[in-house]
């Protein structure tokens, strides 16, 4: 977040933040009951798939955890001068 934003802006972005966290943890979950449906049928290939789709959605929510903070932080800021 940079520039002239206004707090209530700010706070939207940190809840759109937490909600992409949750989305992309509840993805990361599907993807592991995929892996381990595909493992029980022996899909190797349907495994494999949902292996790198479950990588791809942990790296983006640890972003997103990593962004939350900043977000944070830049509120407080705004609330702190004013």
């Amino acid at each position: 977040v940079s520039g002239k934003t206004s707090p209530l802006a700010k706070d939207r972005l940190i809840k759109h933040a937490v909600m992409m966290h949750s989305m992309e943890s509840l993805e990361y979950a599907t993807y592991v009951t995929i892996e381990h449906i595909a493992l029980g049928c022996a899909a190797r290939g349907v495994a494999k798939v949902a292996r790198a789709f479950m990588a791809e959605e942990q790296e983006m929510a640890e972003w997103v955890e990593e962004q939350i903070p900043i977000l944070v932080d830049n509120v407080t800021e705004d609330i702190t001068i004013r």
